[in-house]
């Protein structure tokens, strides 16, 4: 692992790089590949904080939304800061509670980062027992908390036993351009322990953007690039039923695979974005074609041969295969499903020549 100690100026020139599938696609085989080259660093966590429910993107489409309002924006900004403090803390073991562990794999001040980023999109706090805010109180405290506000109402104030200690909220109204100056900052800030050493060149972010909105990359980071990586939908639908990641009754249904079909369709968009910083990859491509493949990826990222120089190391193409055209070896499980897949996503199917 490259160290990354006692550099303090932040190179400019360094490409954030985001590698994005559509969950089972394989995209892990091109973050593999990148960690190869020479002056690449990868956090071995999932960026989510970017693209996730309750992330940047969302806040940024409440708060600058021209249908805004003061109640959604601060709930918003608060939605951020809880998901922040989850994304931050530690989640390696079977029986952790939910955290990617930011604060040890990104950066030790990510939360203080995150709260100065709040401070700058923010124009003002203010304390306000919103009704809203009772959905966030339990039973006991929300009865207690309304006959004490009632109790005050009614005397005019000569009691003043509501609960004023109850969370701030924000007034978050900035203009487009101040939200993503600070959003660009505070991106640079949790990245510093990695954007301030030299010989990092390439920073990988695992999935902290869509594959569906790629030109996000643009707009969040001065010099992004992104890659996405796609695969056979009949081998994503083994995958996914085998180890499942949907939890069906009956995976071999006309009824499952028209789902699955949906939900292919939709997170891929209408068409694949025409952009010089994107670079669409067939996993299978990845494997079969492997070296073809880095020359897509070395002209992309402007590498050369010679910076890679722990080629092999941690993806193997002989030894991928074995998660290539799965779908073969379970079609007699899976015959419904994968006839329907096949017939309805025909423009997306992979067959080795």
């Amino acid at each position: 692992m490259l160290s990354l100690k006692k550099r303090v100026i932040v190179n400019m020139s360094k490409t954030y790089l985001i590698v994005a599938g559509y969950m089972g696609t394989g995209a892990s085989a091109a973050v593999d590949i990148v960690k190869e080259f020479k002056g690449s660093y990868n956090f071995e966590t999932e960026i989510r904080m970017i693209k996730d429910p309750y992330g940047l993107h969302e806040l940024e489409q409440t708060v600058l939304s021209t249908n805004w309002d003061v109640i959604r924006s601060s709930t918003a900004v608060w939605d951020f800061i809880d998901a922040s403090k989850i994304w931050s803390r530690f989640g390696g073991n079977p029986l952790s509670a939910p955290g990617l562990s930011y604060k040890k794999r990104i950066n030790k001040d990510y939360m203080r980062y995150t709260y100065e980023f709040v401070t700058e999109i923010c124009d003002c706090e203010f304390r306000c027992d919103f009704y809203s805010d009772a959905f966030r109180k339990n039973y006991l405290q929300y009865v207690i908390d309304r006959n004490r506000r009632y109790i005050e109402k009614i005397t005019k104030g000569k009691l003043r036993i509501a609960n004023r200690k109850t969370r701030q909220d924000y007034l978050c109204k900035p203009s487009e351009e101040r939200f993503l100056s600070a959003l660009k900052k505070y991106l640079m800030q949790i990245f510093t322990p990695v954007n301030t050493v030299d010989d990092v060149r390439i920073i990988i972010l695992d999935q902290a953007i869509s594959g569906n909105n790629p030109l996000l990359v643009t707009r969040y980071f001065e010099n992004g690039k992104i890659i996405i990586v796609d695969r056979d939908p009949r081998d994503i639908y083994v995958d996914n039923m085998e180890y499942p990641d949907f939890l069906v009754k009956n995976p071999n249904s006309i009824q499952e695979a028209k789902k699955f079909c949906q939900f292919f369709l939709a997170s891929r968009g209408e068409n694949k974005q025409n952009h010089p910083n994107i670079l669409y990859l067939q996993f299978e491509n990845l494997v079969s074609n492997y070296e073809d493949e880095l020359v897509k990826i070395r002209s992309f990222l402007n590498l050369s041969a010679e910076d890679h120089l722990r080629k092999g190391e941690f993806f193997n193409p002989m030894e991928s295969r074995k998660n290539m055209q799965i779908w073969k070896k379970h079609y007699k499980k899976f015959n419904i499903a994968i006839d329907y897949i096949s017939h309805n996503l025909s423009n997306y199917l992979y067959d080795e020549k």
